[in-house]
């Protein structure tokens, strides 16, 4: 995959990147042209970049299949209402009047995640996000490699060319809109002029009639950073730290509650394919009481009872 610096600052903030930590180049590799262009195999106009040489795409159905196919998973789909809490563990509730029996819960629907009485106290924001699909003509070829700037564009997987992806904060629509696809084409046109260019040459009009495509709503926290890990209890958390909002450094010595077998992963913005299987492996550390993958400051950070904690200290539940 091949970062570009879309500016003057970017290339310099990429280039301290490459000081600062000097990681092996088999992770990463700052470059300049000709060798950004030699290496896309496309002609690049930007004068510096960050190759990541082990980086690479899914196509995310397939990857859904993949993980989904060893046996003693069980997949039924339907849509859960509400969530009892049993002595044995969870009831969910379903729309259609059925009820599943499980031990351990996690909840991982994206901004739907706060759906939940158990959840409402997670802020999460909708960010609606489209791609656009072009199919290219015999004589024009796309990158061999990914190329990201402001947006991305993929190596082309039988013959269409996938590119964008919007970014519309506070969007929770799935229909394919030309507003979008213009927003992808705008983008491109920066990314790779000249693949634009060769594109026009061949008689291809990058218009949003000549485009498909498909949207769909990423979730996304103030912080910006994932909720993963087990579900507190709002109320108790409000009764048991309440002295944060008149002292944040007055931390009460008394562990936070959670409900038992209740876990939550979401929030995972554009980066949900890196971050949520590392997020997963997580909470099934913890169900399982192995030791973390991640270190424990940031396996706090990522705990979902941050939120109210901030909001306590903010004086938003006085």
């Amino acid at each position: 995959m091949v970062q570009l610096a879309s500016s003057d600052r970017e290339a310099r903030r990429q280039q301290r990147f490459i000081e600062q930590h000097p990681l092996p180049s088999e992770v990463v590799t700052g470059m300049e042209n000709p060798a950004l262009t030699e290496t896309a195999e496309i002609n690049i106009d930007a004068s510096h970049g960050l190759f990541y040489s082990q980086a690479g795409w899914v196509r995310p159905k397939a990857l859904c299949e993949h993980l989904l196919s060893p046996s003693g998973i069980n997949i039924q789909q339907g849509e859960v209402s509400s969530l009892t809490q049993r002595e044995t563990g969870w009831q969910l509730n379903l729309t259609d009047g059925s009820t599943l029996e499980a031990d351990q819960v996690v909840i991982a629907s994206a901004h739907l995640a706060n759906r939940f009485a158990q959840t409402a106290e997670l802020p999460l924001q909708s960010v609606r996000g489209q791609i656009s699909e072009l199919t290219l003509p015999d004589k024009v070829a796309g990158p061999k490699r990914v190329v990201c700037a402001g947006g991305y564009v993929a190596p082309a997987l039988d013959g269409v060319l996938t590119f964008g992806a919007s970014f519309v904060p506070n969007n929770a629509a799935t229909d394919v809109t030309d507003d979008d696809h213009q927003r992808n084409t705008d983008e491109l046109r920066q990314t790779l002029p000249a693949l634009v260019e060769a594109l026009e040459q061949a008689g291809i009009e990058l218009s949003p009639e000549n485009l498909k495509g498909r949207a769909a709503v990423r979730a996304a926290s103030p912080d910006k950073t994932p909720y993963a890990g087990p579900v507190p209890v709002a109320e108790a958390w409000r009764a048991d730290y309440s002295l944060l909002s008149k002292d944040a450094t007055r931390v009460a010595e008394i562990p936070g509650q959670h409900y038992p077998g209740l876990w939550i992963s979401t929030a995972h913005g554009s980066r949900g394919l890196a971050s949520a299987p590392l997020c997963a492996e997580v909470i099934a550390s913890r169900i399982c009481d192995e030791p973390m993958p991640l270190e424990a400051p940031l396996v706090d950070h990522l705990h979902p009872g941050r939120r109210i904690i901030s909001a306590i200290i903010r004086g938003e539940n006085a």
